[in-house]
C-alpha cells in the first residue's frame, strides 16, 4: 500500500513469495481515490456485481496483523493508526473507492492452521 500525499492510495499486489523469480510471477497495480474526492457513479466490474476488493483487503490486513501479533515488527493495523490520519484496517474499505477495482482479491494468510476441509 502506498499512501500518496494527494490523498490517493496505490495498491500493489505481487504474486511472488519473495523467493527465486519464476515465469509465473506477476504484479498488479491500481490507484484508488478517497470516497469523497470522486464524482460520478461507481463501475460494476464483474457481470454487474460490485467489487468486494476493499472488504477482502481490509480482512486480509486484519488477519495478517493477528497472525503476526507476536512478531516484533510493525503490523498493518498499527502502521495505519500511526501514520495515516484516522485510518484503521476496519475503516479502510469505506475510505477509498475500492468498488472500482479491476480484479478480485483472493488472499491467503501464512501460518499453521488446524481443522478439516
Amino acid at each position: 500500500l502506498l499512501f500518496e500525499k494527494c490523498g490517493s492510495l496505490v495498491v500493489i499486489i505481487s504474486t511472488c513469495n519473495l523467493t527465486t523469480q519464476t515465469a509465473m510471477d506477476a504484479s498488479w497495480v491500481q490507484r484508488f481515490w478517497p470516497t469523497d474526492s470522486r464524482r460520478g457513479k461507481s463501475r460494476l466490474v464483474d457481470m454487474g456485481m460490485p467489487s468486494d476488493f476493499g472488504v477482502v483487503l481490509a480482512d486480509f490486513l486484519e488477519k495478517q496483523s493477528k497472525a503476526a501479533k507476536n512478531a516484533k515488527s510493525m503490523l498493518p493495523d498499527l502502521f495505519l493508526q500511526r501514520f495515516v490520519d484516522g485510518l484503521s484496517t476496519s475503516s479502510l474499505a469505506s475510505r477509498y473507492r475500492f468498488e472500482e477495482a479491476q480484479v478480485h482479491l483472493i488472499s491467503t494468510v501464512p501460518g499453521d492452521y488446524s481443522g478439516c476441509l
